[in-house]
């Protein structure tokens, strides 16, 4: 795939169309709606950074398997999805859970919640 961005701004593939269809779209006002009705050229076609995206992959490997959220501290409130696989716990954003707000809380590995078993957690320091 060959994507490209066109003066307005929008993705396309270069390998499969020669020009922009949304701005091709717009010049001759055909609707081309999505799913929800809206016109393909007020759909966001951002494209997330190379990691973020490569992180959605891994997480969306696995199934969920339940929440973890902040009753205390600077993050209080904030929320955090858990899956059926080992999720690490640390202040850097690379972990699955980022508590990046908390100063007491180690950068890298500050525990791990380990898989699922019978519906329970471990949590290992």
């Amino acid at each position: 795939m060959n994507l490209v961005k066109c003066e307005n701004g929008h993705y396309y593939n270069a390998e499969k169309l020669a020009s922009c269809p949304h701005c091709a779209n717009e010049k001759i006002q055909v609707p081309v709606p999505d799913l929800t009705g809206a016109r393909q050229s007020a759909v966001d076609t951002y494209i997330p950074e190379k990691q973020l995206s490569e992180k959605y992959k891994i997480a969306g490997a696995c199934p969920l398997a339940g929440w973890l959220v902040c009753i205390d501290g600077n993050m209080k409130g904030d929320c955090f999805t858990l899956f059926t696989r080992t999720n690490c716990i640390g202040r850097d954003t690379s972990m699955d859970v980022a508590l990046f707000q908390e100063p007491t809380v180690l950068r890298y590995h500050h525990a791990t919640i380990l898989e699922i078993i019978s519906n329970l957690f471990c949590l290992c320091p």
